[in-house]
């Protein structure tokens, strides 16, 4: 699996687990909050040169910048793909 699709990877599986998070039932909530954790870790030893460690703490404490911060490293390696399909 190349860069790009393990990203999509990530991104579906938190999209997955987003409505999981505001949910009512304590073990779900703390099941998807795992997951989640494990999706900022794995996007973090993927990227870490990407990704600085203020970030990936950030990542850890607000979803919604987790996000973000996928997206930002999707768009950078696209952006590469662009470049190197130019060449």
């Amino acid at each position: 699996m190349n860069k790009l699709e393990r990203l999509m990877h990530i991104k579906h599986a938190a999209l997955y687990i987003e409505p999981e998070l505001i949910g009512s039932d304590f073990e779900r909530v703390k099941a998807a909050e795992e997951e989640w954790m494990r999706l900022v870790d794995e996007l973090y030893e993927d990227n870490s040169l990407l990704i600085t460690p203020r970030q990936y703490q950030a990542a850890r404490t607000q979803f919604e910048y987790f996000l973000v911060l996928l997206e930002m490293t999707t768009d950078h390696y696209r952006r590469e793909a662009g470049a190197e399909n130019k060449k």
